[in-house]
């Protein structure tokens, strides 16, 4: 991501020609971090009101003011002491822009909230696949075969193979393929049943996909109950459940 903090500030800045903006888009589109990451540096330049950038300009004028006003009442000071005072000047001008700055990024931080787009982006991951197979009956073969498609992304294939095969694991890689092809409703009922058996080792992460789904389909206050949940229990996902709950 370091990589694509100067392409980021080139992109808000207006500075991107033609051809560099639309290979930048592309990226954005293809890489869920990097757009994450634009839509937060957005909100934080957001952060910077009107407010705040009419002070910074009534300070800086005061200060430039107050330099001129000194440079002609002390016009005969020797040449260093002028310097020195400008130097001051400049240094008090400096000390304020970092404090303005720093404040709104400070206040941003501590009471922002970002899009459920962004928080989705951030977090969603695909699970990672087991592929296990403990015998060579023909409905294991097929299932390795569908998580083999999953991995490579054939989530179209790979849904395929998953709604012929009633076994628990089928049915929740089912679901993050239906997430994958934008089919979230279709995942959060699959998700759901996967939670309400409440007897398989897909428990936990059934709850943490369901409630990265209700961000998908912005539905806050389901994604804030859902959270809630994972964060009181001892989930794997109790942290990044916490985080979410403080920035959605």
């Amino acid at each position: 991501m370091k990589n694509y903090f100067k392409s980021i500030d080139k992109y808000f800045e207006g500075e991107m020609s033609e051809n560099e903006l639309i290979e930048f888009e592309k990226k954005m589109k293809s890489n869920k971090k990097l757009k994450a990451e634009v839509e937060f540096q957005k909100e934080l330049q957001d952060s910077l009101n009107d407010k705040q950038i009419f002070d910074l300009k009534n300070n800086l004028e005061k200060i430039h003011n107050e330099a001129k006003n000194a440079q002609n009442s002390e016009t005969n000071q020797e040449p260093v002491v002028r310097e020195l005072f400008i130097k001051k000047i400049q240094l008090a001008a400096a000390v304020i822009i970092i404090m303005i700055i720093a404040s709104s990024v400070f206040y941003f931080m501590n009471n922002r909230t970002m899009s459920n787009e962004t928080l989705y982006g951030i977090y969603y991951e695909p699970a990672k696949t087991m592929l296990v197979v403990r015998s060579g009956n023909n409905d294991e073969v097929n299932l390795m075969q569908a998580l083999q498609k999953y991995n490579h992304n054939d989530y179209d294939g790979a849904i395929e193979v998953f709604e012929k095969d009633n076994s628990k694991m089928a049915k929740f890689f089912l679901a993050l393929s239906y997430m994958e092809t934008n089919r979230v409703l279709d995942a959060v009922n699959l998700l759901k049943a996967i939670i309400e058996e409440n007897d398989n080792l897909f428990v936990d992460q059934a709850e943490w996909y369901l409630g990265l789904c209700y961000l998908k389909l912005n539905e806050t206050e389901k994604a804030i109950i859902q959270f809630s949940k994972i964060s009181q229990s001892n989930s794997i996902y109790k942290i990044k459940s916490e985080e979410i709950l403080k920035n959605i």
